[in-house]
């Protein structure tokens, strides 16, 4: 079974940079959106466990599918309704459209208090960490060839884009050691 290509997109150049230089990823594409990388099937949604994609990199997946006549949203939220997903997990969901797979991938909570908030800070490396390992290895079990990702965590989550690389490229070299 062929590995994914994994294609690094970042609104923030100096991170792309630092993960390159870091090995992170295949190919490196500086700005703001993964879904301008040519030729993906399948995009990462740094999602939360509920699915709500409201804001950051969600909501710009979201408004990029609605485009294509697909209701984004609904769909993860009742793959994630039908089986919970919890931080750090991965898990691959058909959509069709120009870039077919979507890999949701949680790095915060839903809601998670009484007052229904979310949390829009990454709890630490770790989930971002094994959000990346299992990412991979989703893309690769159900066939996806390359996938387009911006760094998990350092958006809406807050962490600081060089502790997400390094989080990030830990999960990535797990995966090509256990899979290469």
């Amino acid at each position: 079974m062929p590995l994914p290509t994994l294609c690094l997109a970042d609104r923030k150049s100096a991170a792309v940079e630092y993960a390159k230089s870091q090995g992170l990823a295949d190919e490196y594409f500086p700005g703001w959106d993964p879904l301008a990388i040519p030729q993906l099937d399948g995009i990462v949604s740094p999602a939360n466990t509920i699915g709500e994609m409201s804001g950051g990199y969600d909501l710009v997946l979201r408004r990029a599918y609605q485009r294509q006549k697909i209701a984004i949203q609904p769909i993860v939220q009742h793959s994630i309704r039908n089986k919970p997903i919890h931080l750090g997990e991965a898990r691959a969901i058909h959509v069709g459209a120009l870039i077919p797979w979507l890999i949701v991938v949680p790095t915060v909570l839903g809601k998670n208090d009484a007052f229904s908030t979310m949390q829009s800070t990454t709890p630490g490396a770790d989930i971002v960490t094994k959000g990346t390992y299992n990412l991979m290895v989703e893309a690769m079990n159900s066939g996806v060839t390359r996938i387009g990702t911006v760094l998990l965590g350092a958006g809406v989550g807050g962490m600081n884009y060089m502790v997400s690389v390094n989080a990030m490229a830990e999960g990535y070299f797990k995966f090509l050691d256990e899979y290469q």
